[in-house]
């Protein structure tokens, strides 16, 4: 089903097209000779009540046309050029008005005028308004691909996540302009491309997918974003390709990841009194959220239950109760097993895993 048709998409040309617009055609006295069926929808007059007839009985406020109006057509803001007119049933019609020369005839120019319902035309400027913001001032990332998903387009957030001008890249793959990311919703496509090719084939829009990788201008940081996906049609319903919007939410991703570990420490260290058996709990829930390896090694009176001494000047060694990492490596608690001492710089905690 298209969901654009060649009607709907007549809005993008603005009210005061010629193809929508009520549009009249003036000889040089002012004189309608030229009625058109969206003229007398708007206005109420049919083609015969009008043509031949003076434009001035359409103004209210005793108005009256003259040549100089022809400046209107110049107007950078249609806004400004605000004409009431009158409906047939008298009633007050506020309409956005433009003029434009057709021709030179012996008596003078002939003119094409078009109108429209002023409401109509600032509905329509705010609709270009904010297309106008989202392509140069909104700080979500618009990206449009083909129907081989090369590059097409980018707003100027999307801009800013590669290394060299838009215009410089445009054409490329997309998996080419982020490669080596990953797709973190559980239960979609492991790529990006297997996304964004099932919306181009099925027309289903895909919302809120999180994704992490490194853009062109950053490739030293991961960063997390939150993307939709929806495929574009022409007005005649052909695919185009597919729009992509992403916001990037690293920031908000790296607190809930935060905050999931500290809930996931509060319900799984400390179950039982058992030193080693909290130890090993606590590699558990550090590897891999928070750390790439963990190494716990203690004072051996503690592992018996006493509570560690002053430190020494000669340190006593320590015992390996458990190491883990996250290529797997788990090792538990053996007695025995010499861990290393206090004053070791390798005893220094290992950095968390995620930047």
């Amino acid at each position: 089903m298209n969901v654009w048709n060649a009607k709907d998409s007549v809005y993008f040309r603005g009210p005061l097209d010629v193809t929508r617009a009520a549009t009249a055609v003036l000889d040089a006295r002012g004189w309608v000779v030229g009625w058109s069926p969206a003229a007398e929808e708007m206005l109420g007059y049919r083609s015969d009540e009008i043509v031949g007839h003076s434009v001035d009985v359409l103004f209210a406020g005793g108005r009256s046309w003259q040549p100089g109006l022809a400046e209107w057509r110049d107007a950078p803001n249609v806004r400004s050029n605000a004409v009431d007119l009158k409906h047939r049933d008298g009633h007050i019609v506020r309409s956005a008005t433009m003029m434009s020369r057709l021709s030179h005839g012996d008596e003078g120019p002939a003119w094409v005028v078009v109108a429209a319902e002023l409401a109509e035309v600032h509905d329509w400027e705010a609709g270009q308004a904010m297309l106008r913001g989202l392509a140069t001032q909104s700080p979500i990332s618009l990206t449009i691909y083909d129907t081989e998903l090369r590059l097409a387009w980018a707003n100027t957030a999307s801009g800013r996540e590669f290394a060299e001008p838009v215009e410089d890249v445009v054409g490329t793959l997309s998996q080419d302009l982020y490669p080596g990311g990953e797709v973190l919703t559980e239960g979609a496509p492991s790529t990006l491309e297997q996304v964004m090719r099932d919306v181009l084939a099925t027309g289903e829009p895909v919302v809120d997918l999180r994704y992490r990788g490194r853009p062109p201008a950053d490739r030293e940081q991961d960063h997390v974003w939150s993307c939709s996906y929806y495929r574009l049609q022409d007005a005649r319903g052909q695919t185009l390709g597919v729009c992509e919007d992403a916001f990037d939410v690293t920031d908000r991703y790296l607190a809930q990841r935060r905050l999931a570990l500290l809930v996931r420490a509060g319900s799984h260290i400390g179950t039982t009194l058992d030193v080693a058996r909290t130890v090993t709990e606590c590699t558990e829930v550090s590897v891999p959220g928070f750390a790439d390896a963990v190494v716990v090694d203690l004072v051996e009176g503690v592992t018996e239950g006493e509570e560690p001494g002053p430190r020494q000047t000669r340190p006593e060694p320590l015992l390996r109760m458990a190491r883990r990492s996250a290529g797997g490596v788990s090792e538990p608690w053996s007695r025995g097993v010499p861990g290393i001492p206090h004053d070791c710089p390798c005893a220094d905690p290992i950095g968390a895993a995620d930047p």
